[in-house]
């Protein structure tokens, strides 16, 4: 990482920026892309049916103790 000393940009070039934004932008378009397949994934899964926090915990126990 280059100096971010106020006022003096972190870049040499024009290109340098741009190719970072271009990066940054692919980058939080693959976030939303995995966020929108794990909705679809949740939707199609069928029903929500209710949590046992008893239950889970009594289970989890007895798996691991």
């Amino acid at each position: 990482m280059k100096d971010l000393t106020p006022g003096v940009s972190p870049y040499t070039n024009d290109s340098e920026r741009i190719r970072n934004l271009i990066r940054r932008e692919q980058e939080r378009s693959a976030e939303i892309e995995a966020i929108r397949a794990a909705l679809i994934e949740g939707e199609a899964s069928g029903e929500p049916r209710r949590f046992d926090a008893a239950a889970f915990k009594q289970r989890m126990l007895a798996e691991h103790g």
